[in-house]
Formats: C-alpha cells, sequence, structure tokens
C-alpha cells in the first residue's frame, strides 16, 4: 500500500480472503469519520471510448443496472444517475473546478503500483467524512472484461464489478461474508454481486434513510466535452484550502475486487 500527501483525502482498501459473517461496514476517513455524501444525488459520466472488448452499449447498460441497483431500496434516499459520456480522463478531485464522477477503462499504462481489476478514489474531507468526488478505473491492461459472462465465463463481468465499486462509492467497505455484493473478492465470471443482499441494503439504508431524501435534479443525458483534453497528472504533495486547512490522502484501491490467480 502506498501513501502519498495530496490535496483532500483519497481513501482505499485491497481486497482479500475472509471468513463469513461480518455486517455491512462503513469505511473511514484518515481521522476516523464514516465516509458519506452530504446530500443523495449523484450523477455518474463513462468514458467516451468505453472498453476495448466490450461492442455496442454492452458497457453502458452495465453501468446503468449498477446504478439502478444502488437506487432501488425504498428505505434509501440515494439517487445515482448516468449523466453521459464524456472525453474526460481526470480522477480525483480537481480543486478549482466541479468534481466529476468518473467511470474508466484503462487499457495501458496502468498508473498504479497495485494492479487490481478496479480501482476506485473516493475524495472526502477527512473531518467530516464528507465525500466530494468519485471514480471508478477498471483495469482494462490486465484483466478481459464482459457484458455477457454466460457466453464468456472466464472473463470479468462488468455489471459484478461497477456494482461492488459503487458501493465503495457510497461509504461502504468490505464484508467477510461471501454471498453480499460488499464481500472482498470476485471470480472471472461471477455475477453474483449484481444484485444487493440484505446486509448491503442495510448499510446503504442507514447511512441515506429515506427520510433525509430530496428532490434530485433529473439530469439530461448527454455528453461532456472537456476542452481542451486534459492530460493525467499524478499528484503527490499538500495543499491548503482556501480556509486554510490541509488535507491528507491515502492513495492506493478503495474498491477493488481482485482476483487470486490459481495454478490448479
Amino acid at each position: 500500500m502506498n501513501l502519498h500527501l495530496v490535496p483532500w483525502a483519497v481513501a482505499a482498501c485491497i481486497l482479500t480472503w475472509a471468513s463469513a459473517g461480518q455486517a455491512w461496514v462503513q469505511s473511514e476517513s484518515t481521522m476516523g469519520a464514516g465516509l458519506h455524501w452530504e446530500e443523495p444525488c449523484l450523477a455518474f459520466y463513462l468514458h467516451e471510448d468505453g472498453s476495448d472488448e466490450i461492442e455496442g452499449d454492452g458497457a453502458k447498460l452495465a453501468m446503468l443496472a449498477s446504478l439502478d441497483e444502488w437506487s432501488g431500496p425504498n428505505c434509501s434516499a440515494m439517487v445515482l444517475q448516468y449523466a453521459g459520456t464524456t472525453n474526460y480522463v481526470v480522477t480525483g478531485y480537481v480543486h478549482e473546478e466541479d468534481p466529476i464522477n468518473l467511470v474508466i477503462w484503462r487499457e495501458s499504462e496502468w498508473p498504479y503500483a497495485q494492479r487490481p481489476i478496479a480501482f476506485t478514489s473516493v475524495t472526502y474531507d477527512p473531518v467530516t467524512g464528507v465525500i466530494v468526488d468519485a471514480d471508478i478505473e477498471l483495469n482494462g491492461e490486465d484483466y478481459a472484461f464482459t457484458a455477457d459472462p454466460a457466453t464468456e465465463p472466464f472473463k470479468i463481468d462488468v455489471q459484478n464489478t461497477v456494482t461492488h465499486e459503487m458501493g465503495h462509492v457510497l461509504g461502504l467497505d468490505h464484508t467477510t461474508d461471501p454471498f453480499t455484493t460488499m464481500y472482498t473478492e470476485a471470480m472471472p465470471g461471477e455475477t453474483l454481486k449484481r444484485t444487493l443482499e440484505q446486509d448491503d441494503v442495510d448499510g446503504l439504508c442507514t447511512l441515506y434513510p429515506v427520510e433525509t431524501g430530496v428532490d434530485c435534479p433529473l439530469i439530461t443525458v448527454h455528453h461532456l466535452e472537456v476542452e481542451p483534453k486534459r492530460k493525467e497528472v499524478q499528484s503527490c504533495s499538500t495543499a491548503a484550502s482556501s480556509g486554510g486547512f490541509y488535507w491528507l490522502a491515502l492513495l492506493a484501491p478503495l474498491v477493488i475486487v481482485r482476483l487470486r490467480r490459481r495454478d490448479s
């Protein structure tokens, strides 16, 4: 696990094997605050290139299904919407700009020392635990993805992976129950994490109870063109906000589904 200092903070967890039995867990900031969004209205963009291996609308439909799954429970106020496609490639919180929650495939030059299936960074205020930005990066350099695991069971199911990652986006950490969406590991062709189990719903509805709901603005699906196209930057520094506060960051996979390779 690599530690870096960057503006705000990025939470992280690595997937490992564990025994069953633990209930849902809330992710915590570097100062022990529970991670959560201030308002239960989130919008996500899919990078325009999608996945090299998935034709047509497969990647988008898988993402839509994942957003719908977390928006579905009646006991929760959380609403996740698909905003459209974008050419935006920068992950993490760019302090001077409106945050863009992004789902993107990295087909080459994977930027992290860890090489999991997916890597989700959640940027938050470490004092309050309030999340301001979340991005999911899928490792297309090391892993093969599919939107149809029934015909390609040897590949990683996109919907299975993104649904798990969206749980981390919302502030949920890993559990040790292998039947939950937030369990720590996945296998090729697995689809168990496509749907929420009661433990996942309990966590969601505790963090975002229905009585805290607001009228989320309906998003018109569109293409977000960011000009000029910006290069990704790696930041390893501290920075003060306009109020003079310093934020710390932990850079590592927060939402990762990692496959263990087996020789037998």
